[in-house]
């Protein structure tokens, strides 16, 4: 069976919809849609809100100076490519969207990786980026991926032979990347994007008479089960001309790509 439904009252029911999706223990929806458009940029509701950031810590790991990488195809002074790496690291952290923080102070031995764990511990980011400049300090890297962290390594040619490739790529939570480009660390971070938007993400269901809410493992999404009756209601509180309404319809038209139509009237 179809049903038709005019430009007005599709808004309408995206709001009612949105309102469903933004219940916690299914509290009262409107005032759950009312707070969040309470919070709302001036043309519509928060970009943020809906969308969290992700955020990574990153680290590098090598010896103190004066020290050269020196192995064949990566023969550089780490210092300056160090401070190179950081600014391309930022650079794709603001592109792809997430929040990098880079550990001002690289480790180099037992006490310095434990001290940097349980800061880790103590506030745990969404990932951590671990750059290796130096092939004998594998065991400090290790100590940092057993925080169970989610974790990214990069570690460029000359860093990383078949022992660690192997030892490190198939463990759980690592992302392993050995290359001469970072094309592999944007991957990465795309996915840690994705995995947080996952985690954040609520589904709302219209059905039955039972009001429930369940995860979704592993990825985490939350989904909310409405009844008909109750998503019905909420649907003829909502006036098409609400600002909340145009509030939702503004959000979405600023974050088109292109608009075909409606109109604003």
């Amino acid at each position: 069976m179809s049903v038709h439904i005019n430009r007005r009252q599709f808004i309408k029911g995206m709001c009612a919809a949105s309102a469903c999706a933004f219940t916690a223990p299914l509290g009262s929806i409107s005032e759950a849609f009312a707070a969040v458009a309470k919070n709302s940029l001036p043309d519509g509701l928060k970009r943020q809100a809906l969308k969290p950031r992700a955020i990574v810590n990153a680290v590098f790991v090598r010896l103190p100076t004066p020290w050269w990488m020196g192995w064949p195809g990566a023969a550089y002074p780490v210092e300056q490519r160090e401070s190179e790496l950081s600014i391309s690291f930022r650079s794709m952290a603001k592109d792809v969207g997430v929040d990098l923080l880079i550990e001002p102070k690289f480790i180099s031995n037992d006490g310095e990786a434990k001290a940097y764990c349980e800061r880790l511990k103590a506030n745990p980011p969404d990932a951590l980026l671990v750059v290796l400049h130096h092939i004998y300090l594998w065991g400090l890297v290790k100590m940092l991926v057993d925080t169970g962290i989610k974790t990214i390594i990069y570690a460029p040619v000359g860093t990383a032979f078949i022992g660690p490739m192997h030892t490190f790529s198939t463990l759980p939570k690592v992302w392993y990347v050995s290359s001469v480009d970072l094309e592999g660390v944007r991957q990465a971070l795309l996915a840690i994007k994705a995995g947080k938007l996952m985690r954040q993400g609520r589904l709302a269901i219209i059905r039955g008479n039972k009001e429930e809410s369940t995860k979704v493992e592993p990825v985490g999404t939350e989904v909310v089960t409405v009844p008909v009756k109750r998503y019905v209601e909420e649907f003829n509180k909502i006036s098409p001309e609400a600002a909340r309404v145009r509030a939702l319809a503004s959000a979405y038209k600023r974050m088109a790509r292109k608009i075909v139509e409606p109109k604003d009237e």
